[in-house]
This record gives C-alpha cells, sequence and structure tokens, in this order.
C-alpha cells in the first residue's frame, strides 16, 4: 500500500488522472479490488517463454479494440509518477512510433505505443529481443524529459518501506 491504495490502483489512478478511459492491467493473476474499472490481460505466454516487460507490451497491444490507436503502459512500481507526463507523452506519440520517459536515462517502464507498432515488437519479441530498447531501435522513438525523481522503482518491500518513511517525512 502506499497513500492508502495498492501500487496497481496508484497506477491506474495515474492513469485515469490523465485522462485515459480504457484501463487494462497485465500479467501476474488477476485481482479482485481493482480501481477505475480495470479490465484484467494475461501477459500471454505464447508469446514468449520468458517474462520480459516487451512481452507485457505485446500483450497489451493484441488486447486493443478498435477505435483505440495509442496504448499507455506503466509499470505499477512507479508511485511517484505524474499524470501530467503521461499526458505528455500522449501528446508526442501522435508523430513518433513510441515515446519513452527520459530522465538521466530511458525509462522502458514508462512508454506511449501507437498500435501499428504491434506487428514489429512482436516480431522483435519472436527474434528474441527482449529488452524494450533493442525491440524499438528501428522505430522512430521520442524522449519526453521527466523529473527523475519519479522513476523511484519499487521492487522491494524494503524500498517501499523507505518511500513510505521519505513521503511521510516530507508530507507527500
Amino acid at each position: 500500500m502506499f497513500r492508502g491504495r495498492t501500487l496497481l490502483n496508484n497506477a491506474l489512478g495515474v492513469l485515469r488522472a490523465a485522462e485515459i478511459s480504457h484501463l487494462v492491467y497485465v500479467g501476474g493473476n488477476p485481482r479482485l479490488a481493482v480501481s477505475c474499472g480495470a479490465s484484467y490481460v494475461s501477459d500471454d505466454a505464447s508469446l514468449h517463454d520468458e517474462r520480459c516487460m516487451l512481452r507485457g507490451v505485446v500483450s497489451a497491444l493484441c488486447s486493443m479494440s478498435s477505435p483505440l490507436h495509442v496504448a499507455v503502459i506503466i509499470a505499477c512500481d512507479l508511485p511517484l509518477l505524474r499524470h501530467t507526463t503521461v499526458q505528455r507523452m500522449l501528446a508526442a506519440v501522435h508523430f513518433n512510433d513510441i515515446v519513452v520517459a527520459h530522465g538521466e536515462r530511458d525509462h522502458w517502464s514508462c512508454i506511449a505505443v501507437r498500435r501499428e507498432m504491434l506487428a514489429h515488437l512482436e516480431a522483435s519479441l519472436n527474434a528474441g529481443r527482449r529488452a524494450m530498447h533493442e525491440a524499438c531501435s528501428d522505430l522512430l522513438v521520442a524522449r519526453v524529459q521527466v523529473d527523475e525523481a519519479e522513476f523511484i522503482n519499487v521492487n522491494t518491500r524494503a524500498a517501499l518501506d523507505d518511500l513510505i518513511t521519505t513521503d511521510v517525512v516530507h508530507g507527500g
């Protein structure tokens, strides 16, 4: 829990605040307490035998129905991501194949991608190029400058506890 919500519900709330209307979450097991009316999409194991972000991206794009043309895909372990960052990425994707958040480095755990890139990304996955930066190396990639602090990643309980402590001290 972070600020009274699960990390997944926090991520979905960021997307909803960015005025994204069709919300899905990919991978793991379906959750009972998911906010914002989000739907579950399986992280399709038939796409590749190893879990990786690209497999989740391809699964998300496969689940998109018309008239949706753009997906914003974020990891749920970025509790400080701002909805304004998502909005800026959405604005940039219309002129590019894919947009990645960029602070001190590229943050491939936060992207906006056009649905037309599905075939390319799926081919990259099937060819064994599982890293997002490799799969996108021959696409038109834009980088949206972000505050590095938004990308504090909480992959462990200790990292979450540290963030909660810092957040309470600074009045987050």
